[in-house]
């Protein structure tokens, strides 16, 4: 759909606007910005041009990213590649215009490092639990905003015997 339709250039800039872009990480965000809310009225803006409004969004997606990835991201040096999981990676226009727009850092999914782009959770999970179970630290403070470097408490790690 989004290779069929036209950017609407005012929607891209007011959604390019948004406040949260240009807040420094660390930061995350999903259905509580981007949820409902977000979408129905769009949706009914654009009553009859549903590809139009998905070409925006995606060009959003990939410029909210190349944005980020400029601001926060190559100030702190340079990138070798960039590894995308996530259903995203199976949307080949949302693909190619993130590889057009992160140029000259070469774009690619993580299965091309023998990673299954939709377990991205189940991974991170995994890796959580493994690092708890060695009494290692979980997290990356500069990452997340911790205070400091936090092991999972044990009681949280469930171990079934089967």
């Amino acid at each position: 759909m989004a290779a069929r339709g036209q950017v609407d250039p005012v929607l891209l800039g007011e959604l390019l606007a948004l406040p949260y872009l240009v807040q420094s990480p660390p930061k995350s965000t999903g259905r509580e910005m981007f949820g409902r809310d977000f979408v129905y009225p769009l949706l009914d803006r654009y009553a009859g041009r549903l590809d139009d409004l998905i070409a925006t969004l995606t060009h959003f997606t990939v410029e909210s990213i190349g944005q980020a990835f400029e601001r926060f991201i190559l100030p702190r040096g340079a990138v070798r590649d960039l590894l995308v999981s996530g259903g995203g990676v199976h949307n080949q226009t949302l693909m190619a215009l993130l590889a057009r727009r992160l140029a000259p850092v070469p774009v690619a999914s993580v299965a091309t490092a023998g990673m299954d782009p939709d377990a991205k959770e189940a991974i991170g999970f995994a890796v959580l639990a493994n690092e708890s179970l060695f009494c290692s630290p979980g997290n990356i403070p500069q990452a997340t905003g911790a205070r400091g470097p936090r092991v999972l408490p044990a009681h949280m790690i469930s171990l079934s015997k089967r």
